[in-house]
């Protein structure tokens, strides 16, 4: 009974064990369910949150929709407006083409007319000049008539004492012949009124009459009315006014014809003068657009060159920055976009590592001095010099710049000498030479040799080295100019092989030098 006992204590053990294990993995099974409900749970949530949310666009679709097929039927209705309007626009352009073709044959009506016009009264013009001209001939045949008319008068009167005003009066009354103005002395006056008036007494026969001086004259040798047919009145009126209109004329100038002469001399030679002045103006101008057009060729050249050295993949913006992007271009002169290269402005766009800037004022003090200095040097390397001064150009720099800028330096002192006045440290370590500017007198400036050994942590420069004597001997400017120009033909004008040496002396070389300063500026 005992192992009977045992026997079943063992088995129930054993099956309680199992019941504990399937317990344990009835747990398990139930966590594993509850996190898949879970799972489901939130599966569920967000398919609801996807339905909900396809239900909104479907909703906003169906909005859309409708305002679409309202937007149709609205163009639709514009549309068949359109084209009502269309062919109003178009049976109206028909009347319009009518209209102006109506005026164009108007128009050329017109002007047929107006040349017509314009002929009739260019001929009138030629007509009345003429008729201008004859009157002045008449009007000048006229004005020397009278000045002889007036002449003989006061000739008469001056030298034969004869009033002729009376006497032609005494004609016209018939109380004196015409010839006998001229043959009645003033000591027959008395013979003349006796013969008067023995004629008045006897009548004279045959149709004969006699003068004052007893001769008898046929009365058909003098007709009055042909001699006497003046309106005297009307005469002297005349006379007046001609009169007033030669005072009116003033001094006769008797040197018009040489001042006529000089006149048209001046003329001429005025029209000499012009033709020159426009033929001058002519090869000036033509000279003018040549210099434009040479002038923007080269600009161009120079300005893709310096484009290239400045913003290219190995240019200087990229050395100096170690990457990012850079360009130069022209701005338009006008809202068509035109570029003029002699007018239009040039526009810097710079754009370092990591920044997108929108103007270079957005760049930092150091990022736009690092451009210029970019640009500068990229011009420098597009035409170079012998020598070149940096006042303070690192100022705004940090120290990685500043190495970028001492390198970029240093590439160029195969070709060119750089004088760099700088406060910064690791610029001045670049240098082959360094001297120092100290002002141990107030207003006196004193050039002091340095080495590095010499300056101090702080910058201080050494006593000794400021006591020291300059190591340099003093030069007069002559003799320092004579030097730089030998070291510049040694250093920059290298013999040409294809060409034999010659003896150029000092002056060709100085011509030299001088065209190699020209180029370089």
């Amino acid at each position: 009974a005992a192992a009977a006992s045992e026997t079943q204590a063992t088995e129930a053990s054993a099956q309680l064990d199992a019941a504990r294990d399937r317990l344990a993995q009835a747990r398990v099974d139930r966590g594993r369910l509850a996190e898949q409900h879970a799972a489901a749970a939130r599966r569920q949530r967000d398919a609801q949150t996807r339905i909900d949310h396809a239900d909104a666009q479907h909703r906003a679709t169906a909005e859309q929709l409708d305002a679409e097929k309202n937007k149709r039927d609205g163009l639709a209705a514009e549309h068949d407006a359109a084209a009502q309007r269309s062919a109003e626009l178009t049976g109206d352009v028909a009347a319009a083409d009518e209209a102006v073709n109506k005026a164009t044959e108007h128009q050329q009506a017109v002007h047929d007319t107006t040349a017509l016009a314009q002929q009739a009264a260019l001929d009138a013009e030629t007509a009345a000049d003429h008729a201008r001209a004859q009157a002045h001939q008449r009007e000048m045949a006229r004005t020397a008539l009278t000045t002889k008319r007036d002449a003989c008068l006061s000739h008469a009167t001056d030298q034969l004492g004869l009033d002729l005003a009376a006497a032609l009066a005494a004609v016209r009354r018939g109380d004196l012949t015409p010839l006998g103005l001229f043959h009645q002395p003033a000591e027959l006056t008395e013979d003349a009124e006796q013969a008067d008036a023995t004629n008045d007494e006897q009548p004279q026969a045959n149709g004969e009459q006699r003068d004052p001086l007893g001769e008898s004259t046929e009365s058909a040798d003098f007709d009055p009315d042909a001699f006497l047919a003046v309106d005297r009145p009307e005469t002297r009126a005349a006379i007046d006014e001609l009169k007033q209109r030669i005072a009116r004329l003033g001094n006769v100038n008797l040197d018009a014809i040489d001042e006529q002469q000089r006149l048209e001399d001046q003329h001429t030679g005025l029209e000499s003068q012009l033709e020159d002045i426009t033929q001058a103006k002519r090869e000036l101008t033509a000279l003018i657009d040549q210099l434009e057009a040479s002038c923007k060729d080269r600009f161009l050249e120079t300005f893709d060159t310096v484009r290239a050295a400045f913003a290219g993949q190995d240019g200087m913006f990229r050395r100096l920055f170690g990457g990012g992007r850079a360009d130069v271009v022209l701005q338009p002169v006008d809202e068509q976009g035109t570029l003029d290269p002699l007018e239009s402005g040039i526009e810097i766009m710079a754009k370092p590592p990591g920044k997108e800037p929108r103007a270079l004022s957005q760049l930092s003090g150091g990022e736009k001095t690092m451009t210029a200095i970019a640009l500068l040097l990229a011009i420098f390397e597009t035409r170079p010099s012998p020598y070149a001064i940096l006042d303070e150009v690192d100022a705004a720099l940090d120290e990685a710049n500043v190495e970028r800028f001492t390198g970029i330096v240093q590439s160029f002192l195969d070709r060119s000498h750089f004088i760099v006045i700088t406060h910064h440290k690791r610029t001045m370590q670049v240098c082959d030479k360094l001297y120092g500017i100290t002002m141990q007198e107030r207003g006196v400036s004193k050039r002091v040799p340095v080495a590095f050994d010499q300056v101090g942590q702080d910058g201080a420069i050494d006593a000794d080295a400021v006591a020291a004597p300059d190591d340099e001997p003093t030069v007069d400017a002559s003799t320092q100019r004579q030097r730089d120009e030998k070291q510049a033909e040694e250093e920059f004008f290298e013999p040409d092989a294809s060409t034999p040496a010659q003896d150029t002396g000092d002056a060709p070389m100085s011509h030299r030098l001088a065209g190699a300063w020209d180029d370089a500026a």
